[in-house]
């Protein structure tokens, strides 16, 4: 939402703004982010540098766009769009910043190397054998109330517009 809102406020002369780079660069962001942070945890600082240097070629080429007006990738004009390098800067800053974020304490997620794989391999286990991780997932289910048997009375109907006569075959 920040993209097109950035759009509308900074470039107010576009009568139409329809895309997906500024989606796109959100999401490559936020993958750095989250993929250096995990390379620098688990010490992999090669790794790190690549996917630094990833983004900050990344970072290159929106202020290349920024300064020439053009887009580095797609001729633009043989395309027949305007490049709209603001919202490059907008969806990469917007990923950044929630790549950014460290995860909430207790949360597992699937992607990463984490939560109940650490914990086995710490030992700890709770009174049942399970994981914690586990746990935490186990302790976020609903409990769904018992339902109410109804008896039904009478022949079962066929479903409406099946093309049965009522009463017959």
């Amino acid at each position: 939402m920040l993209v097109p809102a950035a759009v509308w406020i900074f470039l107010p002369g576009m009568e139409r703004y329809r895309g997906l780079s500024g989606l796109d660069s959100a999401f490559f962001a936020l993958l750095a982010a989250e993929v250096l942070r995990e390379k620098w945890r688990e010490g992999r600082r090669l790794w790190a540098l690549a996917v630094l240097a990833a983004a900050l070629a990344f970072a290159g080429k929106i202020a290349w766009e920024l300064a020439t007006g053009t887009a580095v990738f797609v001729d633009s004009a043989a395309a027949g769009m305007v490049p709209v390098p603001l919202a490059h800067l907008v969806g990469a800053a917007c990923g950044a910043a929630v790549g950014a974020l460290e995860p909430f304490q207790g949360s597992v997620s699937p992607r990463r190397r984490g939560g109940a794989e650490r914990d086995q391999e710490r030992g700890e286990q709770l009174p049942q054998g399970r994981p914690l991780a586990a746990d935490r997932i186990s302790s976020r289910r609903l409990s769904v109330s018992a339902v109410k048997k109804v008896p039904c009375s009478g022949p079962p109907r066929s479903p409406a517009g099946s093309g049965d006569a009522p009463g017959g075959r």
